[in-house]
């Protein structure tokens, strides 16, 4: 099964990459690289989300460089750490010092992608004016009214390593702050060295609706996590991560958004299932994709 495909309207090849989410949140091993390499899978996403698992070992990373080159593998992004109030992984933490804890983390797993050899560092836009977002008693615990200043702060800190790494990064939208925000905050910014990672789960969420916000980060996305939801709004809302088809998302108008704005990048598909493993399901749904792509061409 070849996941490559030609686009008519170009020279560039999209590829269907996968999350190593996939596998569930144990690290790596040997097995899933053949299980890509078998399901036509060259693309691939490593998540590194939490300090304290093997990932941030040298010795681990080595290992996965190893079975990048054995299974012909390209890392096309790497994940990092999810920052919140509270977890102590915050880019816009107004604590200095735990800021300045979460930016040393995230400089660590740029380094670990540089090793990797991922064109992106996936950053998530952390920037929580309220938290929670959705209290179930209607009222927010906590205001932060430099939310986004401060997560800016971070991003350039954290982009003077990335140009030194060879490394992109790309923003990814978040469940909460819009994506009318998100490209504002951005727009700034050098296209060459900062995208947008589109998230299709997140941007069911918030009143703008899925294609204004699509088209609204269109001009900036260079990669995606792109599954499915069951598009429900406010506190019902859940960040499903089911395959493409099985929720409420329009993937016709999708793939043919992101195709008409001359999007060239990957179509990483970040998917959770229970069994932790590619499905005769999952198979099902890339075969979809991979259909709208060459019929959409």
């Amino acid at each position: 099964m070849d996941n490559s495909l030609q686009n008519q309207k170009g020279t560039a090849r999209l590829e269907i990459g996968l999350s190593s989410c996939i596998f569930g949140e144990r690290p790596l091993e040997e097995r899933d690289f053949e299980c890509l390499r078998d399901n036509g899978i060259s693309q691939i996403e490593i998540g590194i989300l939490r300090k304290g698992n093997d990932w941030y070992d040298p010795a681990q990373i080595r290992k996965l460089c190893h079975w990048i080159e054995r299974y012909g593998m390209t890392v096309n992004s790497v994940h990092g750490p999810s920052g919140e109030p509270g977890n102590g992984q915050w880019l816009a933490d107004p604590d200095t010092d735990r800021r300045r804890a979460a930016l040393a983390e995230r400089r660590e797993v740029l380094e670990s992608a540089r090793i990797l050899g991922a064109s992106y560092l996936i950053v998530e836009y952390e920037c929580y004016g309220q938290w929670p977002y959705w209290p179930e008693d209607g009222q927010t615990a906590v205001s932060y009214e430099h939310a986004t200043e401060i997560w800016l702060e971070s991003l350039l800190e954290l982009l003077d390593g990335a140009c030194r790494a060879g490394v992109g990064l790309a923003i990814e939208n978040m469940f909460g702050p819009s994506c009318q925000e998100l490209a504002q905050t951005i727009q700034g910014l050098d296209p060459a060295l900062v995208g947008v990672c589109f998230d299709s789960s997140h941007a069911t969420y918030g009143g703008d609706g899925f294609f204004d916000n699509l088209r609204c980060l269109a001009p900036r996305i260079v990669t995606t996590h792109l599954s499915d939801n069951d598009g429900l709004d406010a506190a019902a809302w859940q960040d499903r991560h089911w395959a493409p088809f099985q929720g409420e998302i329009e993937w016709n108008g999708l793939i043919r958004t992101l195709l008409d704005t001359n999007y060239r990048g990957c179509v990483m598909l970040e998917v959770l299932r229970p069994e932790n493993r590619i499905t005769e399901s999952l198979q099902g749904s890339i075969a979809g994709i991979r259909d709208l792509l060459l019929n959409e061409s």
